[in-house]
């Protein structure tokens, strides 16, 4: 039997009560971003972008959604990494966890029996398909990514006729499902936010501060200095410029007809119409 010493009681006590705050989205919406942002407005959060072990459980999470198997693997692993991070924050107040990679197994968020605030971010699908297909992964695996059995989060079951749709046409399936996934466990958060990658990027100031302004509702955030903006000269993590000869499977046959058809309600309920 394990004895709790005088400092365990106070980790765990410190990590029941610390504050718990999570961007979500299918990725490529503006994440890493926001990590630099937060990181220099809040010193006393710890702010995390795509935290170890999170490209097991991306792998691990789809490899249960398609399976069925590993059920209580995959359980153990998301409730236990991030009850220790809580447990472990040190001289932190809190936890901003920015992670599009959980977007498989968001359904084991409510397990956590904890208060969430929530950043959801999204972003028009088309162009969200066109980054990811064109991003793909880090440069030293982005060769091998799509290989890789389970890497990438589709929906599980895969809709009728996957086998014939093109890589693009995937990719606007997964936006469709990663986001409805998300959506689905906005009734265990504390409080949640939509923001539109085009807002918090737009040209104009005013619609970024507004876009920012819904971010930090969500997380539950206040203080950040005016002079946040600034980080827009510095925009890190862009996709790869394409070569203008290169096309991408599927640009040929995906029009508005095909996005609406996959993406539909979704896409019109996030104002993209």
């Amino acid at each position: 039997m394990t004895t709790l010493t005088v400092d365990d009681h106070v980790e765990v006590k410190r990590g029941l009560s610390a504050d718990y705050r999570l961007v979500l989205s299918a990725g490529r919406t503006g994440t890493v971003f926001l990590t630099h942002v937060f990181a220099d407005a809040f010193p006393q959060l710890k702010v995390e972008h795509e935290p170890f072990p999170g490209r097991y459980e991306l792998l691990l999470g789809n490899f249960r959604n398609d399976t069925g198997l590993a059920r209580f693997v995959m359980r153990k692993l998301f409730l236990t990494v991030r009850q220790q991070r809580l447990r472990n924050l040190g001289d932190y107040e809190g936890l901003i966890e920015i992670n599009p990679l959980i977007c498989a197994v968001v359904d084991l968020l409510p397990e956590l029996q904890r208060p969430m605030m929530v950043a959801h971010l999204v972003r028009e699908p088309l162009s969200w398909a066109r980054s990811i297909t064109t991003f793909r992964a880090s440069e030293r695996i982005r060769p091998f990514f799509r290989w890789i059995p389970f890497s990438r989060p589709y929906p599980s079951p895969r809709p009728a006729g996957w086998g014939n749709l093109s890589e693009l046409e995937r990719a606007l399936w997964r936006w469709r499902w990663c986001n409805e996934r998300i959506e689905a466990q906005r009734p265990y958060f504390t409080s949640y936010e939509l923001i539109r990658y085009e807002d918090l990027f737009d040209r104009n100031a005013d619609t970024r501060d507004l876009a920012m302004q819904k971010v930090l509702r969500g997380l539950d955030l206040h203080g950040l200095s005016a002079d946040w903006q600034t980080r827009y000269d510095s925009r890190v993590n862009a996709a790869p410029v394409a070569k203008p000869s290169s096309r991408l499977d599927g640009e040929d046959c995906v029009n508005a007809d095909v996005v609406r058809s996959i993406c539909g309600d979704l896409m019109n309920r996030y104002g993209y119409e």
